[in-house]
């Protein structure tokens, strides 16, 4: 996607598709809720979504690969860039207070991270939360 939008238009399409996406997610949950709660039979809610996946490939079918720029890229361009550390530092926010135990999983997250990058010094093996949580 980077390599098919102008820099001058990337933030305010980005944005717009994350706005477009999270109301078309509010409306397949509302639309489900419905085919749950009216449909006799069990299997018709994954009938729906057995079509709409046939659908989905035949329009992703369809879809022209773009040919992708070649070349070494410096990935710390990113984090020297305030608009994207804001955007990454909202969304961690919003997946960290989405839920009912919001430190529990920000501490899980965080300490997943912690252990893949080699441990957090104990050398257990455990997730760090688990060393100071009951």
């Amino acid at each position: 996607m980077r390599d098919l939008l102008p820099l001058s238009i990337r933030g305010e399409f980005y944005a717009k598709r994350m706005a477009y996406g999270k109301f078309a997610s509010l409306m397949a949950v509302l639309a489900v809720a419905a085919i749950f709660h009216f449909a006799s039979d069990f299997y018709i809610p994954f009938l729906i979504a057995f079509v709409a996946g046939i659908v989905s490939c035949y329009f992703i079918k369809g879809i022209d690969d773009v040919e992708v720029q070649r070349g070494r890229r410096d990935l710390r361009r990113p984090l020297r860039d305030k608009n994207f550390l804001k955007l990454t530092a909202a969304i961690s926010l919003e997946v960290c207070l989405r839920h009912d135990d919001a430190v529990l999983l920000c501490l899980h997250y965080n300490s997943a991270w912690v252990s893949s990058m080699g441990g957090n010094g104990s050398g257990s093996g455990q997730p760090a939360w688990r060393n100071v949580l009951p």
